[in-house]
């Protein structure tokens, strides 16, 4: 892995961090939180942009 992989995975590392924490003080259950951001993952890398 180079810098750059590094450095992607890490501010990626944290946006799911800085979600994850705003779902859980809105009253999300934790389990439910980390299923929506999967989900959301999932669906980002399935959409295509024709």
């Amino acid at each position: 892995m180079n810098t750059d992989e590094e450095e992607t995975l890490i501010d990626l590392s944290c946006i799911v961090k800085f979600i994850y924490v705003r779902l859980l003080t809105r009253g999300m259950n934790p389990v439910a939180a980390v299923f929506k951001i999967v989900r959301s993952v999932v669906i980002g890398f399935t959409y295509k942009i024709k």
